[in-house]
């Protein structure tokens, strides 16, 4: 069976390598010592389902632009922890959400100490 055709957005899968892993859930955090932008995302592989969580870091501090984009695999019973946790807040979008999940990664540590193997989060070519 072919897996489905990449669609936008779509990055390259670490456990089947398949053009085909595409970001859930998203949660907006406020920006960091060294970034401006942080997400915390959900991201799942449309042919094989592999799970992971990604981060995604953006500054606009310096001479330019520059941003990071990484995941995590991370076993099932984590993705469905942290989705619990993303899908509590009602605003996600939300920097300055008050939800107890914005509150534990604000902190700035990692509250699901993600243990999973570190891969670049690589953009699929456009189908």
């Amino acid at each position: 069976m072919q897996p489905p055709p990449p669609g936008p957005g779509c990055f390259r899968c670490y456990a089947c390598g398949q053009p085909t892993l595409t970001l859930g859930c998203t949660l907006e955090l406020p920006p960091g010592a060294d970034s401006d932008e942080v997400q915390v995302q959900l991201a799942r592989c449309r042919a094989c389902g592999a799970g992971a969580v990604a981060v995604y870091e953006e500054s606009r501090r310096g001479a330019g632009e520059s941003w990071r984009h990484w995941g995590y695999a991370a076993p099932e019973a984590t993705l469905r922890i942290l989705e619990e946790g993303l899908l509590s807040c009602p605003t996600p979008q939300r920097r300055s959400c008050p939800c107890a999940t914005h509150r534990a990664w604000a902190q700035g540590d990692d509250p699901y100490e993600l243990q999973g193997a570190l891969f670049a989060m690589e953009l699929a070519p456009a189908g």
